[in-house]
């Protein structure tokens, strides 16, 4: 009876294999699909940024841009 239900059930998780395989590579794609659109999107933020700023800030406009990039400051919900 038991050996049965062990059977059965290792049966189960072989037959999902492939499921959890195509879930996995979905959520890589997505992740990396993300990570490229936000940097996509923040060079065009930083590079827009002389356009608005003001000529007392210098050089330092990239940097600020950049570090809000790599903080968790712009996430929603995140601390600013």
């Amino acid at each position: 009876m038991v050996k049965r239900l062990e059977q059965i059930f290792e049966n189960a998780l072989w037959q999902t294999r492939l499921v959890v395989i195509a879930a996995v590579i979905a959520s890589l794609f997505a992740a990396f699909t993300m990570f490229y659109l936000a940097t996509v999107d923040a060079f065009y933020m930083v590079s827009h940024l002389p356009d608005y700023a003001s000529r007392a800030l210098d050089g330092g406009i990239a940097l600020i841009g950049l570090s809000l990039y790599l903080s968790r400051a712009g996430e929603p919900g995140g601390k600013h």
